[in-house]
């Protein structure tokens, strides 16, 4: 029962926990919106597919955010050697960075294309 209800604790505060790495790396608030990244003007009917894909990876970056933290939560069970709890911390951090990046494609697409200056 305590397990339940840590568990359901963690996804009350996913999207907080969300909205912070969002804000730590420059993208301000994470919303779950369906993405409108492209215009159909431009792309015509693949404009459709590509905001599906984008919003897909957003789900994608939602799962990944929480893989990190269950992974870092897990680092800290005892009976873990050094080893694999290192691997543990080590796995955890990445998919906590990656999952705000993929949650806040958009914003980080329009900073990639800007950087590099990209047109597409």
């Amino acid at each position: 029962m305590l397990l339940f209800l840590m568990l359901c604790g963690g996804l009350i505060a996913l999207k907080q926990m969300m909205n912070a790495s969002a804000h730590q790396l420059g993208f301000g608030d994470v919303t779950f919106d369906a993405i409108a990244y492209v215009s159909s003007t431009k792309y015509g009917p693949a404009a459709e597919a590509i905001n599906a894909v984008l919003t897909l990876l957003r789900l994608l970056g939602v799962i990944f955010f929480y893989q990190g933290m269950r992974r870092m939560k897990r680092s800290l069970v005892d009976g873990h050697t050094g080893l694999t709890a290192g691997e543990d911390v080590s796995n955890g951090v990445i998919k906590l960075l990656i999952g705000p990046l993929l949650i806040c494609n958009p914003y980080f697409l329009t900073a990639l294309q800007n950087t590099f200056n990209i047109v597409w």
